[in-house]
C-alpha cells in the first residue's frame, strides 16, 4: 500500500452515534466500509461512544489499571521486606566489632 495520503474525507451523519471517514490516494472505492489494497484506498467505519459506553469503558479502565498496580505493587513489597530482613540481619547496627579484612567505610 502506498504511504501517500492525498485526500482525508471526513462524513458525519446526522446520527450523533456514528461518522464515516476514509483516507484514500487518487482512485475512489464503491464500497467506504472496506479496506481495498489493490486500488490503494483505505477507508473505515468509525462509532461514537454514547455515554453509557464511555461509563462502561472507564469502568473497565479502572478496573484493569488497579490490576496493573496490585501486580507491581505485590513483588516489589515482597522485595522490600527481603531486603529489610537482610539489612537487619547484616545492617550496621549489627556490627559491633570487625574482623580482619573486613571492608568498612571511614568517614
Amino acid at each position: 500500500m502506498d504511504a501517500d495520503v492525498d485526500a482525508i474525507d471526513v462524513v458525519d451523519d446526522d446520527d450523533e452515534d456514528a461518522g464515516i471517514f476514509s483516507i484514500s490516494n487518487d482512485r475512489q472505492s464503491e464500497d467506504d466500509d472496506t479496506i481495498t489494497v489493490e486500488n490503494n484506498v483505505l477507508s473505515a467505519v468509525h462509532t461514537k461512544l454514547t455515554a453509557v459506553d464511555k461509563d462502561v469503558s472507564a469502568e473497565e479502565f479502572m478496573l484493569t489499571r488497579e490490576a496493573v498496580v496490585r501486580f507491581v505493587q505485590e513483588p516489589t513489597a515482597d522485595a522490600q521486606d527481603g531486603q529489610k530482613r537482610n539489612a537487619d540481619k547484616h545492617g550496621r547496627a549489627n556490627v559491633l566489632s570487625f574482623d580482619k579484612g573486613d571492608l568498612v567505610l571511614l568517614s
